[in-house]
């Protein structure tokens, strides 16, 4: 538990930080491969081609990022 409230503290601090990067769609809190906490970042394009880079951790919280695609609302019933 000390690691997912550590976790939330640090994106609380740069999250902001990370959605100003080109290309960064969203961000949160989740799990890695392992099972592991780590933030996530979803980018719209391949992460090789975000930048500036991401960072491969904050604060000792690794960052696993992800190419989700364009995140766009859509238009709700009514």
């Amino acid at each position: 538990m000390k690691e997912l409230e550590h976790a939330q503290q640090v994106l609380s601090r740069h999250g902001d930080d990370l959605l100003a990067v080109p290309g960064v769609e969203g961000v949160w809190v989740g799990l890695d491969r392992e099972g592991g906490v780590c933030i996530r970042v979803g980018t719209s394009r391949p992460p090789d081609r975000i930048r500036p880079p991401l960072p491969d951790e904050l604060e000792g919280v690794p960052v696993v990022v992800e190419y989700v695609g364009p995140i766009r609302a859509e238009k709700g019933p009514g």
